[in-house]
C-alpha cells in the first residue's frame, strides 16, 4: 500500500515526538494508532486553523510509550487504548480520542478546539 501524501501539518516521528515541534506555540495532535486513515483525516483538519492556532498532526510511529511520558507530563499510565490525544500551545494535554470512540472530522476538530482553550494555554 503506498503512503499517503500529507500537507506540511503533519509531521512524522518514530519513538517519540519531535522535540521542535514541542518548542513550537501551536496546537498539536499527537497519532498513537498506525491508521493512515486516521491520520489523513487528521491531517485535513489541521490545515484549517479558525482560532488562529497553527495545528499540527504528529504522528509517532514504533511508539516508545515511557520516552512519550517523560515529553509529555500527567499522560494516564495506561496509553494503549488511546489512539491520539491534543496538546496546547504550552503542551498541556487536553483531551483524548480511545478505541471505541467516533473518528470524524467534528471529533477531530474538537480535540484541537479544546487544545486552544485558554484554560491550557496559560502556565499556573
Amino acid at each position: 500500500m503506498k503512503a499517503m501524501p500529507y500537507s506540511k501539518n503533519t509531521i512524522i516521528c518514530s519513538g517519540n515526538i519531535n522535540p521542535e515541534i514541542l518548542e513550537k506555540k501551536t496546537l498539536k495532535l499527537i497519532v498513537l494508532t498506525q491508521d493512515e486513515e486516521f491520520v489523513g483525516t487528521a491531517d485535513f483538519v489541521a490545515q484549517q486553523a479558525p482560532m488562529g492556532f497553527d495545528r499540527y498532526v504528529v504522528w509517532v510511529k514504533d511508539v516508545d510509550f515511557d520516552s512519550i511520558r517523560t515529553q509529555i507530563p500527567n499522560l494516564p499510565e495506561k496509553l494503549t487504548t488511546v489512539l491520539a490525544f491534543s496538546l496546547s500551545t504550552i503542551n498541556k494535554v487536553a483531551s483524548f480520542i480511545s478505541e471505541g470512540d467516533i473518528i470524524d472530522i467534528p471529533g477531530i476538530d474538537y480535540l484541537f478546539i479544546l487544545a486552544g482553550d485558554i484554560k491550557y494555554n496559560q502556565k499556573p
